[in-house]
């Protein structure tokens, strides 16, 4: 699933495909499985999820009731009409649902949820973010080489920032 947004396409739309997506998902399901719950065809699912074909109330009820969760699910996340959106919290939300439309999303939660402990499930999320912020640092590293490494192929006889700020000061 593209997340470049279509400009023929409704973000709600879009929106609720991909909650319907994440539902399914975290079920474990297939297009296929739901589309037999549904009697529709895969494809529509797809359609569905990529919020390329709306879904009706009767059929949006339907999807709710054969993934388990209330119809309003579909709608968590929306910003209030009116209301602006918080960049953050939009952030937050999309990094979360492309997570958690990975095939591998449910397995993540599946052995997160299976650690009984609260010290120990706190000591693991604990320990990944401390990979997550490595993982951050690094790019952030490698961002900055590769932009040191541009303005140097860029101008042959440039020097290094640091040595422009040696070479600035007075002796």
């Amino acid at each position: 699933m593209s997340d470049t947004p279509d400009p023929r396409v409704h973000p709600i739309d879009q929106h609720v495909g991909r909650r319907v997506r994440l539902r399914r998902k975290l079920l474990g399901l297939s297009q296929d499985a739901i589309a037999k719950d549904l009697k529709i065809t895969f494809q529509q699912v797809q359609k569905y999820e990529r919020g390329a074909n709306r879904i009706s109330a009767s059929k949006l009820y339907e999807i709710a009731q054969a993934l388990d969760v209330s119809v309003t699910f579909f709608f968590e996340g929306l910003a209030a009409q009116g209301a602006p959106p918080c960049p953050a919290r939009r952030a937050r939300s999309a990094a979360l649902s492309r997570f958690l439309g990975e095939d591998d999303a449910s397995a993540w939660i599946e052995v997160l949820a299976a650690i009984q402990g609260l010290a120990l499930r706190r000591k693991a999320l604990a320990f990944l973010r401390t990979v997550a912020d490595l993982e951050t640092e690094t790019e952030t590293e490698t961002e900055t080489e590769t932009e040191t490494e541009t303005e140097t192929e860029t101008d042959g006889l440039a020097p290094r920032p640091a040595l422009r700020k040696a070479a600035a000061t007075p002796s």
